[in-house]
């Protein structure tokens, strides 16, 4: 289960919702792990090629791949559409794009795709989210996407 931080209702001049999930929160030891494997990536990159650039690139690709989880992810649902962002990284598309939302355990994706295909796992936005928020932010989804977008799960 992912930690929540906050959850924000914006002012009626920006409406919308936003939140933030920190997985590392209710999981810290996950996070000493990720911090130890990329630890030892570094390492072994200063070791077997003696360059301190290898252990940086060694570094980040265990921390890169894993920001979400040690960083968080800020989520925001509005007229517009939706959006996450993970560090500098920022996922988003708007409603008139959106064909599918599909809801399973504590993750929406919103796809601009009709139908599952090979290319789902790189097209449209995934939402996290706990459960005391989840129904705010299907209400919220279900106002704006309009009767065009279809509701799976």
């Amino acid at each position: 289960m992912t930690g929540i931080s906050a959850v924000a209702v914006a002012s009626e001049a920006e409406p919308g919702i936003t939140w933030t999930v920190h997985p590392m929160e209710s999981q810290p030891r996950k996070g000493y792990i990720v911090l130890a494997a990329a630890i030892i990536a570094a390492a072994l990159g200063l070791i077997f090629f003696r360059n301190p650039i290898m252990a940086g690139l060694g570094f980040a690709m265990i921390a890169g791949p894993t920001a979400e989880f040690w960083l968080g992810a800020k989520f925001t649902v509005d007229e517009k559409g939706v959006s996450s962002r993970v560090g500098l990284s920022v996922s988003s598309i708007e409603w008139p794009d959106v064909k599918r939302v599909t809801i399973q355990g504590d993750t929406v994706k919103v796809s601009p795709l009709e139908s599952g295909s090979r290319l789902e796992e790189f097209r449209g936005v995934s939402l996290k989210f706990g459960n005391q928020d989840r129904e705010a932010i299907l209400a919220a989804m279900r106002k704006w996407g309009g009767e065009n977008v279809r509701f799976i799960g």
